[in-house]
């Protein structure tokens, strides 16, 4: 899980999903955040005869995700060090814990809570019926474990890749969670929209907004594209282009096609344009300023 975006990189791997595309390299690059103009987006480049104007922007599932990620180590460590080789050796275990619940404890209640949820885990780990990796049973039911505030679940799945191992995932129901990735994913296009359409209307240019993903738990590609749909009557400033840069593990990162034009994602997925992979390695910084 990575705690910071990367403005430069995911730039500019989108830049280089439009120079395949187009079949012509970048040219005239432009920073105008850096330029102070009057519509600072990050880059603006020609390739070939067209001017693109690229305006990027993390998103987070909900106000709040990555500052409880930037705590994870904190407020989940001890429990998986606590139950480290205590649990069967040959499969794995996926602990669900509500999103925040342990956020704000005091020292002594969190570690409360941290002990008797491994103790929890230890216990019923043994009894948990093992289901295909990531195939999750119907079967399985919350419970509020002894010491506990709050339900947790626990399942256990064949590893891929032995040994096993056990994680911790933070849920949050769907009805409760669509909202909030509505609410974070229109304040974006309420900030970016109009920087964009001004180089649309002022300098012809051709706009595309890169969203920026690293939560690996809440959020992906059709998730994002679902929210931006049910938004579409909200604005009538949408970008010629929109992408979505996964860049929650080191490597690789992905760039998944949103909308190109009057293509959008499921019709992109279809016909086998819409998926794009980097080596982060091999991007550059292209807009010098955030990693």
């Amino acid at each position: 899980m990575a705690l910071s975006y990367n403005e430069g990189k995911a730039c500019e791997a989108v830049v280089r999903v439009l120079e395949a595309r187009e079949g012509k390299s970048r040219d005239n690059v432009r920073l105008p955040e850096q330029e102070h103009h009057a519509a600072p987006i990050e880059l603006a480049c020609n390739i070939g005869d067209r001017l693109f104007a690229l305006e990027h922007t993390g998103i987070e599932p909900f106000s709040g995700h990555m500052q409880m990620e930037a705590e994870a180590d904190r407020l989940f460590r001890s429990i998986e060090t606590m139950v480290a080789g205590k649990l069967p050796p040959n499969d794995t275990f996926e602990l669900g814990i509500p999103v925040n619940a342990l956020q704000g404890l005091k020292k002594k209640d969190l570690a409360r809570i941290q002990t008797a949820l491994a103790e929890w885990v230890e216990a019923t780990a043994p009894t948990v019926p093992i289901a295909p990796y990531a195939c999750y049973l119907r079967s399985i039911q919350k419970v509020q474990p002894p010491g506990v505030p709050f339900d947790v679940r626990l399942d256990r799945f064949q590893s891929v890749f032995p040994p096993g191992r056990f994680q911790i995932r933070h849920s949050i129901p769907n009805e409760d969670l669509e909202p909030l990735r509505a609410i974070r994913i229109r304040a974006a296009c309420d900030k970016k929209f109009p920087k964009l359409e001004a180089w649309r209307q002022d300098a012809q240019a051709r706009t595309v907004l890169v969203l920026e993903d690293n939560d690996i738990q809440l959020t992906n590609p059709q998730r994002v594209f679902d929210t931006l749909a049910a938004l579409q009557h909200e604005f009538t400033n949408w970008p010629d282009e929109i992408y979505l840069v996964s860049t929650m593990i080191k490597k690789p990162w992905y760039v998944h096609a949103l909308l190109v034009g009057d293509r959008h994602y499921y019709e992109l997925s279809e016909a086998g344009q819409c998926l794009t992979e980097f080596d982060p390695d091999h991007l550059v910084n292209v807009t010098g300023g955030k990693p």
